[in-house]
């Protein structure tokens, strides 16, 4: 579901008049101490930066942007916890999204454009997900990471491809859980989200939009590469070579391999990695990402009251 957002304010002139004449209690720094006392009118201010609540907000010149995530704004309303690692479901999304912009009642949300969203799921595994990331996620569109972060407490991957990237990390050990949990979102840029039809804040709450997103994320997740380890006795040894190699990005960059080789090679390489077996984190993956859709995507029978309140 949503977790960090980025949203561009295009009247950013009456969004920092609303910064100052309604939040005028609220902590913010600026360039220069003098125009905030309004001394010295010349000086320059930008860039102007506060929080409200876990929001922060930046205006520039000629610009000014929100950004937040979603998920830890509705716990720390609710339980008063700063933690994103529990379910958040559309329902809650939306009441999070209502409040969010009712902190700026004075200011027309559909004079916004949502240039980044993060959309993903937390799910339990039963084995090290430390293990699965370093072990089993290998590949995205046969290209590697191009972050990888593996410290005592904390390991993730990045994978990019055009205008989205996934990351992939170890929820349960960045939080101290006493269980093992996995977080695979997409960041998405505008660009992305206006291919799925998200170009304003209102866009978010359309249940047609977060299928869409819930759609998209199953579909992109089809190209991780993600094999059961191959070092068992059911491989021989030039099995294990074969897929190791094809397990290197600079086999699918060779340039005298032809595009329909290539796509034959491909065929073969997936169709033995199910024959012997080495799908099942795959598959699990995908079945858990199925189940938790369906658990954070059940309608929600308040949404009129929680838009009319």
């Amino acid at each position: 579901m949503y977790d960090n957002i980025k949203i561009s304010i295009k009247e950013k002139h009456s969004f920092e008049e609303i910064i100052y004449n309604e939040f005028p209690d609220f902590n913010f720094t600026i360039n220069n101490g003098e125009i905030k006392n309004k001394k010295n009118t010349n000086a320059s201010i930008y860039p102007i930066k506060g929080n409200i609540d876990s929001m922060s907000y930046v205006i520039n010149k000629h610009t000014a942007y929100i950004e937040s995530s979603l998920h830890k704004y509705y716990n720390l309303a609710k339980t008063q916890e700063n933690i994103n690692y529990n379910n958040f479901t559309f329902c809650q999304a939306i009441e999070s999204l209502e409040r969010f912009r009712k902190t700026f009642k004075s200011y027309d949300f559909s004079d916004t454009k949502i240039t980044s969203l993060e959309f993903g799921f937390n799910i339990k595994m039963e084995s090290s997900v430390k293990e699965i990331i370093e072990k089993n996620f290998l590949l995205y569109k046969f290209r590697p990471h191009y972050v990888y972060e593996n410290k005592k407490d904390f390991i993730m991957k990045k994978f990019k491809s055009g205008n989205y990237l996934f990351k992939i990390y170890d929820k349960g050990r960045q939080n101290n859980l006493d269980y093992e949990l996995i977080r695979i979102e997409i960041k998405y840029n505008s660009k992305e989200l206006k291919k799925l039809k998200i170009i304003d804040y209102y866009d978010l709450y359309e249940p047609e939009k977060v299928k869409n997103l819930f759609n998209d994320f199953k579909e992109k997740f089809e190209h991780f590469i993600i094999v059961d380890t191959r070092f068992n006795n059911k491989l021989s040894k030039q099995e294990i070579e074969s897929i190791g190699n094809k397990l290197e990005y600079s086999y699918w960059k060779r340039k005298d391999i032809s595009y329909s080789t290539k796509y034959r090679h491909k065929k073969q390489f997936f169709s033995l990695l199910k024959e012997k077996g080495l799908t099942n984190i795959s598959e699990l993956l995908k079945e858990k990402i199925s189940q938790k859709i369906n658990l954070l995507s059940e309608s929600c029978k308040d949404l009129n009251n929680l838009l009319q309140n």
